[in-house]
């Protein structure tokens, strides 16, 4: 007991109380819609549980199809067959990484960047269950309660989408078995917890110290390739015409291209610190000069506009633009003047990131992710006839949770018959690379892919740290956008401002 002393105290005052996940809830109103049962079990030791066979069978009378364990240790006997689909858990860590307790410590501890989650179907054998889904998010490494607050939420969709697959498909839960052999982690002792507690102290040090110094500035580029050349070719083999910054105080990012009656323009995110906020503006690329026109501003909303996702429709040019705290689907087509005007919009239920649409054998399929559960990491697809909508929702969804490959990274494109997806690669920090994904099955009820390569931008291009766009701008030449850091005065102005508004509302709030 008293070698765990300081995690114990730690968890009591800073973890338990915290997080939204461990908090009690009212379910009266939700209980008045169900039967209950009063099912007893037993405790073996102080971490393994079992039921009696009295107990046993009062569970077959009801004829469950699944149970799920959400608070009970490791579960042992005839329980875990009983229901029809056996008894489903939640693991909260990388299975094949960290096995044991307490969940998300041991990544910040090691300061992994990603930290696993898997739904099981339980076994009599610890961490050896059948994997139904499995996922990867970010760790904090400044905080516990942070990650865990993200680790708790990732996949509390997944029990839903296994029974809907169950009743579409048939599918078998007892087919995919986890074989880990890795080490069981405890509890952190007092000499760890020091460790814990110096490191977090010194990584929020350096945050703090770093946000008001260094500003993500992404930047528009042009490659003289086809975004295939990329499954292959190096991309350092390809030298980019870079689109200057318009101020010393605005960065450009998600660039795509579209045609004109004067030649192919690019639109883009204008993104300006001393507005905290995107606008779309756009750009023609000469090729004989490799040179750009003075950038022209196109759409501007008192909120937050990026992403401006160009498609064709029955012979006309349409714009798909994020603005994901709106909850709503913004569509502008380009007029015969060359000029964007508004166009439609659905109303959503929540705001969705990077929306990527591609016609597929008939269906028009919309790529996005689900800002409510993750912006960075909850892949969602959805289907239409139209891609005005409506649209469904896929069988699947959510298509993966997977901090690595899920938020789109462009345009999906074809080459040699095949497609391929280009995802971000979040892991070591926003936008930090692109992988690219080959799209094996894609239809209403079923989604496949498989990895490709990833990409990543070339030290010699410049210090850049971050690519998280590849779109094709024409039949010669392709777009991208890479992030560097640069000192920003507006940016670092805006995190004081924010800093002081924040410590005066707390002291108020404490004086009352």
């Amino acid at each position: 007991m008293t070698k765990n002393l300081l995690w114990r105290a730690y968890y009591y005052l800073f973890v338990q109380e915290k997080i939204s996940h461990f908090k009690h809830v009212d379910l009266a109103k939700q209980n008045q819609l169900f039967s209950k049962s009063n099912i007893r079990f037993s405790k073996i030791n102080s971490l393994k549980y079992f039921f009696k066979p009295s107990e046993i069978n009062k569970i077959r009378e009801l004829e469950i199809s699944v149970l799920i364990n959400f608070d009970l240790g490791f579960l042992v006997g005839d329980i875990l067959e009983t229901p029809t689909h056996g008894v489903w858990s939640f693991h909260h860590g990388d299975e094949d990484v960290y096995r044991g307790l307490p969940p998300g410590f041991w990544e910040i501890f090691h300061n992994i960047p990603v930290a696993g989650i898997v739904l099981q179907r339980l076994t009599d054998k610890l961490d050896a269950g059948y994997i139904l889904e499995k996922g990867f998010v970010p760790t904090n490494n400044r905080s516990l309660t942070q990650s865990l607050e993200i680790l708790f939420s990732a996949g509390v969709d997944w029990p839903a989408k296994i029974c809907r697959l169950i009743l579409a498909t048939n599918l078998a839960t007892n087919i995919k078995k986890s074989k880990t052999k890795t080490k069981v982690y405890k509890a952190p002792n007092n000499g760890q917890m020091l460790q814990f507690f110096v490191k977090i102290i010194w990584r929020n040090f350096i945050y703090l110290l770093t946000q008001y110094f260094y500003a993500e500035s992404w930047q528009v580029g042009v490659l003289a390739c086809q975004p295939g050349d990329l499954l292959t070719l190096p991309i350092e083999n390809f030298k980019p015409i870079w689109l200057p910054h318009e101020t010393k105080s605005s960065f450009e990012a998600d660039p795509f291209g579209y045609g004109t009656q004067n030649g192919e323009r690019i639109i883009f995110e204008s993104f300006d610190y001393k507005k905290s906020r995107g606008e779309i503006s756009s750009t023609a690329f000469d090729p004989m000069t490799n040179s750009f026109s003075k950038p022209r501003l196109e759409i501007s909303k008192s909120y937050h506009l990026s992403y401006p996702f160009t498609f064709e429709y029955i012979n006309q040019t349409f714009c798909l633009i994020e603005n994901y705290t709106e909850h709503k689907m913004d569509y502008f087509v380009l007029d015969q003047n060359e000029q964007w005007q508004e166009y439609l919009q659905l109303p959503l239920k929540k705001g969705r990131n990077d929306q990527t649409l591609h016609q597929h054998n008939g269906l028009w399929y919309l790529f996005y992710t689900d800002g409510l559960h993750g912006a960075n990491f909850n892949l969602q697809i959805e289907y239409s006839e139209s891609p005005f909508g409506p649209f469904k929702s896929h069988l699947l969804n959510p298509i993966k949770v997977d901090i690595r490959s899920a938020r789109s990274a462009g345009r999906i494109f074809n080459h040699r018959e095949k497609l391929y997806r280009p995802s971000q690669n979040s892991k070591y920090g926003y936008g930090a690379a692109i992988s690219l994904f080959e799209i094996k099955k894609l239809s209403p009820t079923e989604y496949a892919e498989v990895f490709v390569r990833e990409i990543i931008a070339p030290r010699l291009w410049g210090q850049y740290f971050g690519l998280h766009t590849i779109s094709k701008l024409s039949n010669t030449y392709i777009l991208i956008d890479c992030k560097s850091y640069k000192f920003i005065g507006a940016h670092a102005l805006r995190l004081l401002r924010r800093r002081l508004y924040f410590d005066l509302s707390r002291s108020f709030k404490g004086d009352l």
